[in-house]
């Protein structure tokens, strides 16, 4: 097809099967396969961020802590769902999906741009989201929430690298 919008058109016609499509773009189709791309590049590579003092050291520890996204479906919220499938012993979270997954994982979380109002969501999700901090940027919002009192904050390893490189210090309770 010749443009995004009429491949998805085909796809919701049925005059084709398979539509590739970004971790944001469901567009009410169903995902049947789902990959992360490994690039050289850093924005797409998650660091999960945690206070120097904290307990955390791998994935596991994470277990029913405080959790912040700099946005639904984007690269963090994505690593942290393939490692939570990729976790041995624990057969039945591979087969949550990704919210519920996530949900399930994390005692409450600020999952940036998800809307209250849709109940499809949990409240975990947005429990630790604050109102209106329009004028941050995403990855500005993920660390205040961090910052807030949040344990952890999946965000792009450049952005961690930005903060550092203009000695942004941040006031953890």
């Amino acid at each position: 097809m010749p443009s995004r919008d009429e491949c998805i058109r085909a796809v919701s016609t049925f005059k084709s099967d398979v539509f590739a499509a970004k971790p944001d773009e469901r567009l009410g189709l169903k995902a049947i396969v789902e990959m992360l791309v490994s690039r050289k590049d850093e924005h797409n590579n998650v660091a999960a961020v945690v206070r120097k003092e904290s307990r955390f050291r791998t994935v596991n520890d994470l277990k029913d802590a405080k959790a912040c996204f700099s946005g639904y479906r984007g690269v963090g919220w994505n690593a942290v769902y393939l490692a939570l499938k990729k976790k041995k012993n624990n057969s039945d979270r591979q087969r949550l999906d990704d919210v519920e997954s996530i949900s399930t994982f994390f005692k409450e979380s600020c999952v940036l741009n998800i809307d209250p109002k849709n109940r499809s969501f949990p409240s975990n999700l947005y429990s630790l989201c604050k109102k209106d901090e329009s004028n941050l940027t995403l990855e500005e919002k993920t660390f205040k929430c961090l910052e807030d009192g949040a344990d952890v904050a999946f965000v792009n390893v450049s952005a961690v690298r930005a903060y550092a490189s203009r000695n942004v210090v941040f006031n953890f309770k």
